[in-house]
This record gives C-alpha cells, structure tokens and sequence, in this order.
C-alpha cells in the first residue's frame, strides 16, 4: 500500500491496481469543499455527526484511490441508481472516466475504499451479529455464533454484491467460503473488510 492513510492492521495489496484503502475515519481525507452539489446535499441531511464524518471520509477516500489508480487529479465522484435514476445514490462512478470503477464502504469508526479497471466492491463492517438469512447452512454450521467469523463472511458477500450488481437478498446463495473469489481481505479485534475484483 501506499503512503495514503490506512489501518496498519489491515494489509492492503501494494500493487497499483487495485487501490486499496481502509482507515480510521479519522485518517481519511475529509473535506467538504470536495464534495459535490448533490453529495453535499445527502450529507448535510445525515442528522448525526459521526454519521456525516463517516460519509465525508469515504467520499474522500474513494477520490483518494482514484487519484493513485488512474493519476486523476481532483477526480469528481458522481453516484447514480440504475433501478430509479436517483443521483444522490447508487453506484459512484469518476466523472469523465469510464474506465475506473470505485466502491466505498463506511461504519461506525472505520471507511474503505476501492479503484480499479473492472468492476469492483468493498465492504467494512463492524465485528458483530450477522443474521442467519444471509448465511448458507454450511456457513452458520462453519461460523457458529463466532461473530468475526460470520462478520468476515459477511464483507465478502456485500463487495461480491457491489461488484457484481448482484441484489442483496441473494446474499445466501454466494459461497463466502470459497474465498477464489475474493481479491483481498483484512481485520483487526474489532472491524473486517473485503474486497472484489472482477
């Protein structure tokens, strides 16, 4: 990985592509002057600081990892949703840069971040309950009650999901234990990430 912020506990791959980050929120670039019209609209609606702190520094980090993929220099980060056309949602996409998909991923205290030339996900999650609905029987039967187990699982079904445009009721049906699939991963005692290349 780069110079960019990140969690040391989380290895990120130092290859150019993807890029890869995952940081403290406290460690992403974070300033509101980058955001665009419509983010800045969503953000100021989150009704929580640390919500709006979260939101902010992943918009920044998934700029972050355009920059050191694609040498994009201010690149503008434009979401839209495919099912209703919504602009203040969706899949983020850099403007004027077809050829680079980004993903990003915030919560409570940690935001991730992904570049790549092909579609791609990334989740971060907080190490907690996962429900039963979103497992297969083989994966509650592997992960028991083990939180960070069935937390692992679930990254890497969610960046499956956002790299592939998969609906996220079929969660179930991706084999998170086949891990041929996944393109990195990492945890600390108290967060796990994964991501997706496709």
């Amino acid at each position: 990985m780069g110079s960019a912020p990140h969690l040391s506990a989380c290895n990120t791959s130092s290859v150019q592509e993807p890029s890869v980050q995952v940081c403290e929120i406290a460690e992403a670039p974070a300033d509101p002057a980058m955001l665009t019209a419509e983010e800045r609209v969503r953000w100021q609606r989150l009704a929580r600081a640390e919500d709006r702190d979260a939101y902010l520094a992943a918009h920044g980090l998934a700029r972050l990892v355009a920059e050191e993929l694609a040498g994009v220099s201010g690149p503008v980060l434009r979401q839209s949703c495919p099912r209703c056309g919504g602009t203040d949602h969706g899949r983020p996409a850099i403007e004027g840069h077809p050829e680079i998909h980004v993903s990003l991923s915030h919560t409570r205290g940690m935001v991730a971040a992904i570049a790549a030339r092909t579609p791609c996900g990334i989740d971060v999650e907080v190490i907690g309950p996962v429900p039963d609905d979103v497992l297969s029987a083989e994966e509650r039967s592997w992960a028991g009650s083990d939180a960070a187990k069935r937390t692992r699982l679930w990254v890497r079904k969610e960046a499956w999901i956002k790299a592939s445009g998969a609906a996220l009721d079929r969660a179930a049906d991706i084999d998170a234990l086949d891990t041929s699939w996944v393109t990195g991963a990492c945890a600390t005692a108290t967060h796990a990430a994964a991501w997706v290349v496709r």
